[in-house]
């Protein structure tokens, strides 16, 4: 008895093009003139009015078509002409080979990021396939947060030598022996500029010493000190919009500090401690980022205030005795919500 002859396994396009090869290489073999035309011509005709570069090229390797065609029949294993050049006569790159530990520190990566990302959480890591170095640091929490549990503030305004300054040194005095970092910046700020007479009159008057005041020098806001800040607390809207369109994944870590105050008013101790006692164990930057992700999701419940000038700190510079008196108001009654958040975090 006959035993039934398997069906034949459809053809593919690879062996399609690997006949054509064949057919190829034998018109090679035979037609000698037609192969020394391809190798002095620079580029050729083909179909649709395309180009494309010869066969000759010495960046590239010339196909098992264009070789002798002994030692073609002799490797059984070369890859024909077609196979190798495309149809278009496009060399066809294969991917590079990844080794299995880089594959499986870039999976352990991604799978990390993922995690913080849905925590909401904020530092600098860099991808471990960055091998050189040259890639943007992707904020997360290790890096600067987590090691030392250390907490970054950071208050801007325009020029660094007024509200910025007394509102940074407030809050430093408030949380002086703590692991809390505060810092203060201008978004249009000269470097090495002292703060002014009346801010020193002023910050002395609700407990900044003179000395401390005097020691101040401006600085100018760059992407690295707010990516690495784990809160910033800008003075006016202007200034949160510039921050965020610095760093725009910052938008849930930055507000005004009024405009914190405002979100603030009228929840509970009792409800923020709601929000990170899942987070109890976990480092300050955590749960002061669960408290911020929470403050911020309160901008689409609440109205806004019917003047937008009420999430601002009033510029005193180069005005009156009075405006610095308002605005220097404004920052010390502000503070409180801050400082609560704070103390939130680092319990």
């Amino acid at each position: 008895l006959e035993h039934p002859q398997p069906n034949p396994r459809p053809q593919t396009e690879n062996d399609v093009l690997r006949s054509k090869g064949k057919q190829s290489s034998r018109a090679h073999a035979v037609n000698g003139v037609e192969n020394e035309a391809q190798k002095t011509a620079p580029h050729h005709e083909i179909a649709g009015g395309q180009t494309s570069a010869c066969r000759t090229d010495p960046d590239h390797p010339a196909s098992p078509g264009d070789q002798d065609p002994a030692k073609h029949h002799e490797d059984e294993h070369a890859l024909p002409a077609a196979a190798v050049w495309g149809l278009n006569a496009s060399p066809i790159r294969r991917p590079p080979e990844v080794s299995p530990t880089r594959r499986g520190a870039s999976r352990s990566w991604r799978r990390d990021q993922l995690q913080l990302r849905r925590r909401g959480l904020a530092s600098l890591v860099w991808h471990p396939s960055n091998l050189a170095g040259s890639l943007k640091p992707h904020r997360t929490v290790e890096a600067h947060s987590l090691e030392v549990n250390l907490l970054k503030i950071l208050f801007v305004c325009t020029g660094n030598i007024c509200r910025s300054p007394i509102a940074e040194q407030l809050l430093s005095r408030r949380f002086e022996g703590t692991k809390i970092q505060v810092d203060s910046a201008g978004t249009r700020a000269r470097a090495g500029v002292g703060m002014t007479p009346e801010a020193i009159q002023f910050a002395g008057d609700v407990g900044v010493p003179v000395a401390s005041s005097k020691l101040h020098r401006s600085s100018l806001i760059s992407t690295a000190r707010l990516v690495t800040a784990d809160l910033a607390l800008a003075m006016t809207r202007e200034h949160r919009r510039q921050l965020v369109e610095m760093e725009p994944a910052a938008v849930r870590r930055v507000f005004t500090l009024r405009e914190l105050d405002r979100l603030l008013d009228g929840v509970s101790d009792g409800e923020l401690e709601e929000v990170v006692h899942p987070y109890a164990a976990s480092a300050p930057a955590l749960r002061l980022a669960q408290l911020l992700s929470f403050v911020a999701s309160r901008r689409g419940t609440l109205l806004p205030p019917m003047d937008s000038g009420l999430d601002d700190v009033v510029d005193p510079f180069g005005r009156s005795v009075e405006t610095y008196r308002v605005s220097v108001r404004q920052i010390t009654e502000a503070l409180p919500a801050a400082e609560r958040v704070l103390r939130l975090a680092l319990a």
